[in-house]
């Protein structure tokens, strides 16, 4: 007779021991041991159709046609309140131009125009992204036409920095747990299924920090400052660093050797089955051949 155990599983039932492994991040609990300091979602767009392109120039193109309608519509919306008082302004919803042919309004877009925010192509928002597992497309990675960019820009800032990271299933996914790293901005279903109930995680192995921008989006200004002074932390804070390094990381390793062989692990069978129900984890690693046969996964 089948019984479920004390976290309520019926089948498939998770291996205890898995609770002793330390967490790869906690937001909430900011004194918890875990592994890496940040993660963030992939780039939710809400217009896949204008933002994606397999192609640059013609994603080039489709940009500033949909960028020229949206100045339009504000230009023709600003005409149309001159002399109105707010009470009597004609709502955004009812005034806009819905053709689906020309844009993708969504609700801060909508925002924008009310307030009548007009918008400039800015070609240095065209960069290498990751769509789909090993599918490729340029992308405009703009947050006003982003519907929700979360941390990646301040994980891939502009298309020259070199960055890892590795993004991850969340919880209740239609798709089992996988993990896959990238050097690209990843889209927000780059792993997960596209009506999933949550989306992937996505773990950086740098994280760009710009003293002299502290908001979160770095102007194309500042980008292309030569004098702007950057720092690249490695996302493995100091309370979880030290017990991997005590055990058996006691000479520097690469970064990157770090980082496979996080994602190493993550894709053992024992790891991909208990991740189907709770968040992911990591054990320590003991011996160097452990730890070369991770990173070689």
């Amino acid at each position: 007779m089948i019984q479920p155990d004390q976290h309520n599983d019926w089948i498939n039932q998770r291996d205890n021991s898995f609770g002793e492994f330390i967490s790869i991040r906690d937001k909430k609990d900011t004194d918890s041991l875990v592994i890496f300091n940040n993660y963030s979602q992939g780039v939710k767009t809400n217009r896949d159709a204008w933002v994606y392109d397999s192609n640059e120039s013609i994603l080039k193109k489709k940009i500033k046609l949909m960028i020229d309608f949206y100045n339009s519509e504000v230009d023709r919306y600003r005409k149309a309140c001159v002399g109105l008082t707010n009470e009597k302004k004609s709502k955004v919803e009812d005034f806009i131009n819905n053709d689906s042919t020309k844009m993708s309004w969504t609700h801060e877009v909508k925002n924008d125009l009310a307030n009548h925010k007009t918008r400039e192509f800015q070609v240095g928002d065209i960069v290498p992204s990751i769509y789909r597992p090993f599918v490729k497309q340029w992308m405009y990675f703009n947050k006003h036409f982003n519907n929700r960019v979360y941390q990646m820009p301040r994980i891939f800032p502009d298309a020259a920095t070199e960055n890892l990271v590795i993004c991850i299933t969340g919880l209740g996914e239609t798709k089992g747990f996988t993990p896959l790293i990238t050097d690209m901005v990843p889209n927000l279903h780059f792993v997960a299924g596209s009506h999933a109930s949550h989306s992937i995680s996505t773990i950086p192995m740098r994280l760009k920090l710009t003293p002299r921008q502290k908001t979160l989006f770095l102007s194309l200004q500042n980008r292309k400052n030569p004098n702007q002074k950057e720092s690249a932390e490695m996302r493995l804070p100091m309370r979880g660093l030290p017990i991997f390094k005590k055990n058996i990381w006691k000479k520097r390793l690469q970064k990157k050797i770090y980082f496979t062989i996080f994602t190493g692990f993550f894709i053992l069978p024992n790891t991909v089955k208990n991740m189907r129900t709770i968040y992911p984890k990591s054990c320590h690693v003991y011996s160097r051949k452990e730890r070369t046969g991770f990173s070689r996964i």
